[in-house]
Formats: C-alpha cells, structure tokens, sequence
C-alpha cells in the first residue's frame, strides 16, 4: 500500500490480501505462486506500462490512506455493534 500511494506500481503474488490491494493494470500486477512464467509477464507488463501505472497509483493514493483505513474499520466496528 505503502509502494502504491508513493507512486510504485507493485508486482505480488495472487493470494492473501494482496488481489484487495493491487488493481491488476491499475495498480500494478498479480501473478500465481510459484509460477515463474506468470511473475515473469506481470514484471514485464508492470515495467512496459510503467507511466500508465505509476500515474494510476497516485490517483488510488487517497483510498490507501490512513484516514480512510480508519474510517472502514470504524464502520465495520459500528456493524458490529
């Protein structure tokens, strides 16, 4: 998240929370565990685009930020309730 509100598209793998916080093509890009084909295209892809993403990524800032992280946990808080 960190990577992405400064402007770093991010590469990772397909599983965690990582597919909720990388916006394949907006963001940067996802590929499957262990599959070096499939990191290989995603870097590829990430460097080849890098403008388009790098753009994309300071325009998704806001909805990373910690104001923002607070105000879901507190609504989700709130459901709770």
């Amino acid at each position: 998240m960190e990577a992405i509100a400064c402007g770093t598209p991010v590469v990772g793998i397909n599983a965690g929370a990582l597919p909720e916080t990388i916006n394949t093509g907006e963001t940067g890009h996802l590929y499957e565990r262990g599959n070096i084909d499939s990191f290989t295209a995603a870097l590829e892809t990430a460097i080849s685009d890098l403008s388009n993403l790098r753009e994309s990524c300071l325009e998704h800032r806001e909805a990373l930020g910690v104001e923002r992280t607070l105000k879901t946990l507190a609504d989700l808080y709130d459901d709770i309730q």
